[in-house]
């Protein structure tokens, strides 16, 4: 008997994510490094946001594909908290929590795919 579309999609998107999410994960400490710096840094934090909303993009969009709901969801926030902010505010302290909530989720993901 042969297995179902779903199954062989739900088991190949599985193997993927065994590789692309240790790439969306060092993608997280990117992330996580960049909003570190804008908090620290509130004279840099203009630039630092202009590499960060790619980033948020990205993870939002692979977490996505692999079927990390919440992690895409918090990546999503933390992009549109970023395009919102204007320099001169202060940052919305939102993004914090929403990059552990990324964090965790993509953590969570990986340890149940291996």
């Amino acid at each position: 008997m042969r297995a179902s579309p779903k199954v062989v999609n739900d088991e190949l998107r599985a193997t993927l994510w065994q590789t692309a999410g240790v790439a969306v994960r060092a993608r997280v400490g990117d992330l996580e490094d960049l909003v570190r710096r804008m908090f620290v840094s509130p004279l840099d934090a203009a630039q630092l946001a202009s590499h960060a909303i790619p980033i948020a993009h990205s993870i939002a969009g692979s977490a996505g594909v692999f079927g990390v709901p919440r992690a895409a969801r918090s990546a999503n926030e933390i992009e549109r908290a970023l395009r919102a902010w204007r320099p001169g505010e202060p940052l919305p302290a939102s993004i914090r929590y929403e990059l552990d909530v990324v964090r965790e989720a993509i953590d969570a993901s990986l340890e149940v795919a291996t």
